[in-house]
């Protein structure tokens, strides 16, 4: 899922993704962290709830 939504960002103007990953792979959103999470911000619904 990292690659898939890092080719997303890479070819379209998205700025934000709300629970691209499950809110448990912390291995997962850590890697797309480092992916693409200096050109958009990432949430997790359950911490905005």
């Amino acid at each position: 899922m990292v690659d898939f939504w890092a080719e997303w960002v890479e070819n379209y103007p998205i700025s934000s993704l709300e629970d691209p990953l499950d809110e448990n792979d912390w291995e997962g959103w850590k890697a797309l962290t480092e992916a693409v999470g200096d050109q958009m911000q990432l949430l997790v619904m359950i911490f905005c709830n």
